[in-house]
């Protein structure tokens, strides 16, 4: 249930480096209360099961770097990066979004940003990281 705040959903790109902004905010809301983080990937279809072994290995690294104990890890292989991260954003109580931007010119909301933003349904805070 929404009222309860216990699922959150963490999308990521794969990148290996830990987000220390995110790690605080999910310790944070993980004492708060009970909490479930699932950190979620979605690869291109047709990825080979190694390549979803490898993202799987690495997306759990994270989950344990950031929040451990309490995280799930989801990997998957879909043509529809929306829906797939729309299916379990629908599901969660918050969703947690890492922006990240290299340069000052490059768009904070980007096409991939937006469409996850149309694609979930509940509450979603973004956090934004700059090079």
């Amino acid at each position: 249930s929404r009222e309860g705040g216990g699922r959150i959903l963490v999308p990521s790109a794969g990148a290996r480096h830990q987000s220390s902004i995110r790690a605080r905010l999910l310790g944070s809301l993980c004492r708060a209360g009970e909490r479930r983080v699932t950190f979620q990937q979605v690869l291109p279809e047709g990825t080979d099961p190694r390549g979803l072994a490898r993202a799987r290995e690495r997306l759990t690294l994270l989950a344990n770097d950031e929040a451990p104990g309490v995280g799930d890890v989801e990997v998957m292989a879909s043509s529809d990066l929306f829906s797939a991260v729309g299916r379990l954003g629908a599901e969660a109580d918050l969703v947690v979004l890492g922006l990240h931007r290299g340069a000052r010119s490059n768009k904070l909301f980007g096409e991939v940003v937006l469409g996850l933003v149309r694609g979930v349904s509940g509450p979603m805070l973004m956090i934004s990281q700059r090079d």
